[in-house]
């Protein structure tokens, strides 16, 4: 049996190894997927071909092993590599449920997309990478999440093959929520479609809004880690040769002389611990780049839940859970000794940054407040922005049908103010003992608790408000990182009118990325 597995690369002449021209030309039989059969047609048309469809593999890697062992010269020709994502591993098992000999079969390599797709970006794959498809034809969608999450949490840039196909238009968009859930919306990412074929495209964009770009079958994605950076419009993940060697050219081991040194010095040392309040993914993001800047890092987040969603992504930071009074904080940064307090609870928890405030002033710390970008519009009759939670109840008092809170906890004292509260009120929080303790307290009945950690996809939220029956949600303007947009979306699909409490408008602090870099840098 002469059977070869060939890998064609991306599909251009050029991109296909010699190796694998050299087994092509020496075949007489090329058997393979219709699309990328006619990728090599042209080079060798004297040829004879067999083709199937889309899902037909079993039958076309049975035809080609069953031919080469009754002795005819055959390729059975994969796009990219034959191994990865490929048929060789198939050949082999076909070889063996037909009782043949596989010794005979040859793997020929080819240029997979992570590698073609990675150079028409850049250099995004220097280091470690991952690579997964999420396709759930052979591999069920739980275990491709369970992946996709610890990749998350590694840091490593990752590859996505078979993104999305008309039968699973959302899996890229539920990746990358997955994928936010560990890194910043703001890491860089890339796209490439038709890698080496007509048509061919690649895009720079950032995680945030990868998912909402609508992939194919013929795109691949790479999503980058913390350290990957937009170079010239080039997709770059760094090795690490900068924080070792002079590569500048311009004097001592970091390349800009002293003061270079200096620099790294102190960012490696950290400049003093600091302190971050904020439990939500805007205060585990600062904390992470903190870690991997060499910070002794503290998070101090409001609730139990805070810590314990934390502590799942941030492995060398201190966590410090509930709510700290005023006079604890001075005592804290007195006895820690941090050189920064970070600010980064949201706009809602105004007390918290007014003793935050207070506790600076008295112990002379610097403290840097990060300003959210949060999502406001104009009212209309199906989306109506509120100043306070008491507006929206006075509101709502003056209406009828069912009311889904989903504002969380802490404004349980202005929801016990509804009318027919028991019948009416449905609230969704997080899964703690103390946040339904507050709900109970404020009238809602057992069966209208949901106990759940968001975000939530659209398709989720449309499940809970049909459940519910509800005429009314009640929702904050969280942004992206919250889900707002899809409340809204699901809402409107069901024709339910949206009550959304505006977040106080700050005027001062910094922007995230303004943190974020210089947390990096070694300035605070």
């Amino acid at each position: 049996m002469k059977l070869s597995i060939v890998g064609i690369g991306p599909g251009s002449a050029g991109g296909m190894t010699l190796e694998a021209r050299e087994r092509l030309s020496e075949s007489e039989l090329i058997v393979g997927y219709g699309l990328y059969v006619d990728l090599v047609k042209d080079l060798f048309p004297e040829k004879e071909y067999y083709t199937s469809g889309m899902r037909k593999e079993t039958e076309r890697v049975r035809f080609a092993v069953e031919k080469a062992a009754a002795g005819t010269r055959t390729a059975l020709v994969c796009s990219g590599d034959s191994g990865v994502y490929g048929m060789a591993s198939l050949a082999f098992e076909t070889a063996e449920a037909l009782g043949l000999e596989a010794g005979d079969i040859e793997v020929i390599p080819g240029v997979t997309a992570a590698l073609s797709c990675g150079a028409l970006l850049g250099s995004p794959l220097s280091c470690d990478f991952a690579v997964i498809s999420l396709s759930d034809l052979l591999v069920p969608w739980e275990r491709i999440e369970k992946r996709l999450a610890c990749v998350a949490e590694s840091d490593m840039p990752l590859v996505l093959y078979n993104p999305s196909s008309k039968k699973r238009r959302d899996h890229l968009k539920k990746a990358c929520r997955i994928m936010m859930g560990s890194r910043s919306p703001r890491t860089v990412c890339g796209i490439v479609r038709n890698a080496g074929r007509e048509g061919q495209s690649a895009e720079l964009m950032s995680l945030e809004e990868l998912a909402d770009y609508e992939a194919d079958m013929l795109t691949t994605v790479i999503i980058g880690g913390s350290s990957t950076r937009n170079i010239c419009g080039r997709m770059v993940t760094p090795r690490g040769y900068s924080g070792k060697y002079d590569i500048a050219g311009k004097g001592g081991q970091n390349g800009s002389g002293e003061e270079e040194n200096e620099k790294t010095d102190r960012i490696s040392r950290g400049g003093g611990p600091l302190l971050i309040f904020g439990g939500t993914s805007e205060g585990r993001e600062l904390a992470l780049r903190a870690e991997r800047a060499g910070y002794e890092t503290w998070l101090s987040t409001a609730t139990e839940y805070g810590r314990e969603t934390a502590q799942a992504h941030l492995k060398g930071v201190k966590i410090l859970a509930g709510k700290l009074p005023e006079d604890e904080i001075e005592s804290l940064i007195r006895n820690r000794g941090f050189s920064c307090v970070i600010d980064a609870t949201h706009p809602y928890a105004g007390h918290i940054s007014g003793s935050l405030e207070q506790a600076a002033e008295n112990t002379g710390i610097k403290l840097v407040r990060v300003r959210r970008k949060i999502q406001t519009g104009p009212t209309d009759e199906e989306v109506m922005f509120f100043s306070t939670m008491d507006e929206i109840i006075d509101f709502l008092n003056g209406t009828e049908g069912g009311v889904f809170f989903s504002t969380g906890s802490n404004a349980a004292e202005s929801y016990s103010r509804l009318i027919d509260m028991e019948e009416r009120g449905c609230v969704r929080i997080l899964p703690s003992a103390e946040a339904l303790e507050k709900v109970k307290k404020a009238g809602f009945s057992s069966r209208n608790i949901m106990c759940m950690q968001g975000p939530f996809s659209e398709e989720m939220n449309e499940a809970c408000f049909s459940f519910f029956n509800v005429r009314w949600l009640v929702t904050k303007s969280s942004g992206r990182a919250g889900g707002f947009d899809e409340k809204i979306s699901a809402a409107r699909r069901l024709g339910i009118k949206v009550l959304v409490l505006a977040p106080p408008q700050e005027t001062e602090g910094i922007a995230m990325e303004e943190a974020l870099k210089m947390i990096g840098e070694g300035r605070l």
